[in-house]
C-alpha cells in the first residue's frame, strides 16, 4: 500500500463507522417506532380498575357518607377484589354471608360498636364493550342504625380507558348519576 492509499483509509474508516452507527444497519437492528396506544388494551393492568374506581366514587360519593361497609360474599354482587380493596381502604369493611344466623352476628357487631352508618355494596354489573369501555353498575343498602334499610341510588358508570402518554382509566363526564 502507498503511504496516500494509508492515509485516505485512515480518514474515511471514522466516516464509514459514523455512517453505520447512524442508521443504515439492517432492518431487525433497527428499533421499531412505537405503535400508538389502542385504548382497548392500554389500561389492561392500569390499577385501580374500572370497577375498583366506580365502587370507589359511589361510596366516597354516597349520602349519608358510609364509614363502615359489607360486601355480599358468596352471592353474584360480590365485590370483586379490586373493589374489595379500595372499600376496605375507606373503612372497616364485614363479609355479610346470606344465612341470617351469619347476618345477626354481623348486626350484633355493628350494634355494639355504635350506630355509625354501614353499607352493603353491590355491584350490579360489569359489561366490557368494543372499544374497552366498561358499563359498571354500583348499588348500596345501609345496613343497621342509624340508617336501617335506606337504599342508596343505583348508579351507571361509563369507565373508559383515556391515553395520552399512557393509559389510565377515567369516569366519563355525567356518569354516575344515571
Amino acid at each position: 500500500m502507498t503511504p496516500f492509499r494509508s492515509i485516505r483509509l485512515l480518514h474515511v474508516a471514522p466516516f464509514i463507522a459514523l455512517l453505520a452507527a447512524c442508521g443504515g444497519g439492517s432492518g431487525a437492528s433497527k428499533k421499531a417506532e412505537p405503535d400508538a396506544l389502542d385504548p382497548a388494551t392500554a389500561c389492561l393492568t392500569v390499577q385501580p380498575q374500572p370497577v375498583a374506581l366506580a365502587v370507589l366514587d359511589y361510596i366516597t360519593t354516597a349520602e349519608p357518607k358510609p364509614l363502615r361497609f359489607l360486601n355480599a360474599v358468596t352471592t353474584d354482587s360480590a365485590l370483586p377484589s379490586a373493589a374489595e380493596v379500595v372499600v376496605q381502604d375507606k373503612g372497616p369493611t364485614f363479609y355479610w354471608l346470606p344465612q341470617e344466623k351469619n347476618q345477626l352476628q354481623i348486626r350484633e357487631k355493628l350494634e355494639r360498636d355504635g350506630d355509625w352508618p354501614t353499607m352493603l355494596v353491590v355491584v350490579r354489573g360489569d359489561e366490557v364493550s368494543a372499544d374497552g369501555s366498561h358499563a359498571v353498575r354500583v348499588g348500596g343498602s345501609y345496613i343497621g342504625q342509624p340508617h336501617e334499610a335506606l337504599v342508596s341510588p343505583e348508579k351507571r358508570y361509563t369507565v373508559r380507558c383515556q391515553v395520552d402518554s399512557v393509559g389510565t382509566w377515567v369516569i366519563d363526564p355525567g356518569a354516575g348519576g344515571e
